[in-house]
């Protein structure tokens, strides 16, 4: 059975690819990253998580892309790449390895709700910076009303998700 914590992550990342969820070497960090969490962890709870995470970031970074595009702060169309790959999955996939559930999924919802934020928060024109003011959407730092909810968002979904998949695999989780 040990071939499928190969297999089963790369068939994920050949199918990030395809719908251009992620790059090529997003994909293969992304599977890297996969195979860590098969093998270090007792099943698919991490797995199917960081999944869901990949699925829900990709989709509302599609969002309006084209507006996006225009004001130069879209995506590649080929997908994210390793670098935001590695900025969300790094501490999830640490913390999944050292046995964490309720850590991980605070990482995790943290890096979803900062994901979107940024790709529904850009969207608004009301963008404010705490030491410039007024800014224009994008504006690294930059603060909407918008991306505040899209916060809460990414933690009320990130939340629904934990118990649905942690009932499907039996993964206790109380607090």
């Amino acid at each position: 059975m040990e071939w499928i914590y190969i297999l089963l992550p790369a068939i994920l990342g050949i199918v990030a690819i395809y719908f251009r969820f992620l790059d090529p070497l997003g994909a293969i960090t992304a599977v890297f990253f996969g195979v860590i969490i098969l093998r270090a962890t007792d099943g698919m709870f991490y797995l199917s998580m960081l999944l869901l995470f990949l699925i829900i970031g990709s989709l509302f970074t599609r969002y309006r892309y084209s507006y996006k595009m225009k004001i130069g702060i879209a995506e590649s169309e080929k997908g994210r790449s390793a670098a935001p790959v590695i900025a969300n999955g790094l501490i999830p996939v640490f913390i999944a390895v050292l046995g964490s559930p309720y850590v991980f999924i605070g990482a995790l919802s943290a890096a979803l709700s900062d994901t979107l934020a940024t790709e529904i928060g850009v969207l608004e024109n009301n963008t404010y910076h705490l030491k410039h003011g007024k800014v224009t959407p994008g504006t690294r730092g930059g603060i909407s009303v918008l991306g505040e909810i899209a916060i809460l968002l990414g933690i009320f979904l990130i939340s629904v998700l934990t118990i649905i998949t942690a009932s499907i695999f039996s993964v206790e989780i109380e607090g």
